[in-house]
């Protein structure tokens, strides 16, 4: 198994797990299957909000502008939607790790593991290389004989 490929499964795990735990913990505390089903969503907007802060490239400074304003975007904006998806999916898995009985300190440290082996694997993706595809050569067209 390729570096890539130990870390896209890690990350798929991770994900899935996530996602999982949001689930579950949205079960235990509500009995509305909609916010069931939405709870799986913050786990996708942390890892997304997360990629959009290391990936896009957003516009540089002004010349004279003593101040980036995309900076607070980037990292106000989008940074809050990273820590507040977080937050809660923190406490789902960390409610939902109590309801097993795992203990306080199990609890505590779950929530960090899942959703921090999810930033990890992602930000691993992005910095190891693409396996770029051989390129295709064309063979030479054959001159068809007429008789």
């Amino acid at each position: 198994m390729t570096p890539r490929e130990l870390t896209q499964t890690g990350f798929y795990l991770s994900f899935a797990t996530s996602g999982a735990f949001n689930v579950y913990g949205a079960i235990l505390a509500t009995s509305n299957p909609a916010g069931w089903v939405f709870s799986a969503l913050w786990s996708a907007f942390a890892f997304v909000s997360v990629e959009i802060m290391v990936k896009v490239k957003f516009p540089a400074r002004k010349r004279n502008a003593k101040f980036n304003t995309w900076n607070l975007v980037r990292f106000g904006g989008v940074g809050f939607v990273a820590l507040g998806s977080f937050a809660i999916s923190y406490g789902h898995i960390y409610h939902s790790m109590l309801s097993w009985n795992q203990g306080v300190l199990a609890s505590v440290i779950a929530p960090l593991v899942v959703d921090g082996f999810l930033t990890l694997t992602s930000l691993t993706l992005m910095v190891l290389p693409t396996p770029r595809k051989k390129p295709v050569t064309k063979q030479p067209a054959r001159k068809l004989k007429v008789a």
